[in-house]
């Protein structure tokens, strides 16, 4: 791998040392930063089945890159010559799996899979990840339902998922190594956590007592760097990774920890133990309170608990639970712990890109009383809960102006052209994000449509004004063949990171066909019901119910059993018939 490019000298902040600053500040200029070179940092939105998609999108990025870096390389290339330069990888649920996978493998080089080249096992990490190695019929298993004295810990078998996740973060062993001139050191990755211990901060309070004000944060993140020959430019909380990818490497072994409690869905996937050195929280929770008569910000740390051994242990379930898009994160590593990213066309120097799979508008709560009974409500509570855990106006109001350079959305469009596409476009968009894990069919689907969509948003929409710093090194014959229009019908902005006239990335991915009935409905039933006499049989055996009382409770069993599969199938069938598949 190479680094060309010194870390940031910018010193971490510590809570001991914590100085107040100015409170909106303006547009910083990144340090020691060529004006050649633009910066880059990906958010991967939580994904769930759809992390298919995002696996897509990160596969023709990654080709797209690699061959622009080969041609310019290449004695007498006279093409676009300018740098990109990946700095973090933001993540919750699947699409923080896919960060993951993605510093795990970038050091060696993989097949990169297009329309027609999905059977089998491939060797690209990302669609043998996604496509290949996780189904339905893994997650009904009962791996985790056997021996002796089974404990319940959630409604799918996990089982498989530690074993995808040591096989995608474990490089083959003849993979041909390759450097990744686009690659920053350090390389970030920090992946969302629901921390359901919670993170204890105390606020002493003036008054009649000598008390305060205690809370807990359940909102976090794992923070990893994966660093190169620089040795410098880590943070206190960050875990340091280095090349090969080794699972009998503890950095390497937390990772993969990291990326299977960051998908967790609560409930129906495990929950996962984490251990970590309460200091990261001291370095780390600075909360930014503004103190209006100076306008400056304040520390407030993490109250110091009597932790004997210094390790903080908790458990986590998904990320996307409270922080489903960690935008904040990557523009904060990009733009330094108080600056701001340049928003000008013409002055941008970096930007983050958000991969969201499902980036519509939520359904709204209850309107009134008249059919609420106190399930529905609980149920709407915790979704209000969610919703307003993951608000953020600030973000609201950029994300949508189309004049702001210093960030970026790729999401799902089964566009042709200039068509706008109708209904569904992801298949794991069924049954609450699940859909995907019923058929391979489904995710291959999603995967190659995220290859197309990044290359349309490549060479269309993650653009500059030609004008920009970034191209003046440009031929104008090159200037010619690139240019696309943004604002308008004007051809007069060129691509950040350009597909290489004449290679295999400018070659237009296709439009997958939409898999309708290409599943088979009736083959989850006996899936399920085994799942349930399994779940059923070991809360029995937990409860230590005599085998005489679990004659009469057979029949509630059945009834139960039934009852769930016929809604089940139901579910199944409806939503899948919306979606026409």
């Amino acid at each position: 791998m190479t680094y060309s490019n010194p870390p940031d000298p910018v010193p971490p902040i510590d809570g001991d040392n914590f100085n107040s600053v100015e409170y909106d500040p303006p547009d910083r200029d990144p340090v020691n930063v060529p004006s050649d070179v633009f910066e880059l940092g990906l958010v991967m939105a939580g994904a769930v089945s759809a992390g298919a998609y995002i696996a897509g999108v990160m596969d023709f990025l990654i080709e797209a890159l690699d061959v622009w870096e080969q041609k310019k390389a290449e004695p007498g290339f006279s093409g676009p010559k300018h740098r990109t330069l990946l700095k973090v990888i933001t993540g919750a649920s699947g699409g923080a799996m896919n960060g993951a996978i993605a510093v795990a493998n970038l050091n060696h080089k993989f097949k990169h899979i297009r329309s027609g080249e999905t059977a089998g096992q491939t060797e690209n990490p990302f669609f043998d990840a996604w496509v290949n190695d996780i189904d339905i019929s893994l997650l009904l298993a009962l791996e985790d339902l056997s021996g002796d004295n089974p404990e319940i810990r959630s409604i799918l078998d996990s089982t498989e998922l530690d074993a995808i996740a040591r096989r995608s973060l474990t490089p083959p062993p003849d993979a041909e190594p390759i450097e990744r001139g686009y690659l920053n050191d350090p390389l970030r990755l920090m992946l969302t956590v629901t921390n359901l211990r919670g993170i204890p901060h105390w606020i002493g309070l003036s008054g009649n007592t000598k008390q305060g004000h205690g809370m807990l944060m359940h909102r976090d993140h794992l923070r990893f760097a994966l660093q190169g020959p620089s040795n410098g430019g880590l943070y206190p909380d960050e875990l340091h990774l280095q090349y090969p990818a080794d699972m009998s490497s503890q950095s390497w072994v937390s990772l993969a920890k990291a990326a299977l409690a960051t998908g967790a869905f609560p409930a129906f996937l495990k929950p996962r133990d984490i251990s970590r050195p309460f200091k990261d929280y001291k370095f780390r929770n600075v909360f930014k309170n503004v103190l209006p008569e100076t306008k400056k910000y304040r520390a407030v740390q993490a109250a110091k608990y009597d932790f004997s051994d210094g390790e903080y242990n908790f458990l986590a379930v998904d990320g996307g639970t409270m922080n489903n898009e960690p935008l904040e994160m990557a523009r904060r590593v990009l733009a330094g712990a108080f600056g701001r990213n340049p928003r000008d066309g013409l002055k941008a120097k970096r930007a983050t890109i958000m991969i969201d799979p499902f980036p519509e508008m939520p359904s709204l709560g209850p309107e009134n009383g008249l059919n609420i009974n106190p399930i529905s409500s609980v149920m709407a509570l915790a979704s209000a809960w969610k919703s307003e855990s993951r608000f953020r106006a600030q973000d609201l109001a950029l994300a949508g102006d189309n004049h702001v350079y210093s960030r970026f959305l790729l999401a799902p469009s089964r566009r042709d052209h200039d068509q706008i596409s109708r209904g569904a476009r992801i298949t794991s968009e069924a049954l609450g994000a699940f859909g995907g894990f019923l058929s391979r069919h489904f995710r291959v689907h999603d995967y190659l449509l995220g290859r197309r969509n990044c290359q349309r948003f490549l060479s269309h929409n993650f653009t500059l004004p030609e004008q920009h710093q970034l191209f003046k090194s440009w031929d104008i014959n090159d200037r010619q063949d690139y240019l696309v229009p943004r604002h308008g019908d004007q051809k007069d902005h060129l691509p950040i990171i350009p597909l290489i006239k004449g290679s295999a990335v400018e070659a237009e991915e296709p439009i997958p066909s939409w898999p309708t009935g290409l599943y088979d409905r009736s083959s989850i039933e006996p899936l399920i019901e085994q799942r349930f006499d399994a779940i059923f049989d070991a809360a029995m055996k937990k409860l230590e119910i005599p085998w005489y009382q679990k004659l009469y409770l057979k029949p509630l069993k059945w009834a139960a059993r039934n009852k769930l599969c016929q809604f089940a199938s139901e579910k199944i069938a409806a939503d899948l018939d919306r979606m026409n598949l």
